[in-house]
């Protein structure tokens, strides 16, 4: 994270019993950096693509029991 290969961003968990409503941190690593074929939408760092797209979606870590 200080070296700017990932963001961590919060992320809601849902799906096992008492999780819903807590949230998880999630570790988004930059496609760039680490030489993966993908991009982020948006404009600006990584760091506020992440965190935009992450806020305006239903982004959700799922649990099983």
């Amino acid at each position: 994270v200080e070296r700017g290969l990932y963001v961590r961003v919060a992320v809601p968990v849902t799906g096992a019993v008492g999780t819903d409503g807590e949230r998880c941190w999630v570790y988004v690593g930059d496609p760039n950096r680490l030489g993966v074929d993908a991009t982020w939408p948006g404009d600006g760092s990584l760091r506020e693509r992440v965190r935009t797209l992450v806020s305006r979606s239903v982004v959700v870590v799922r649990t099983h029991e």
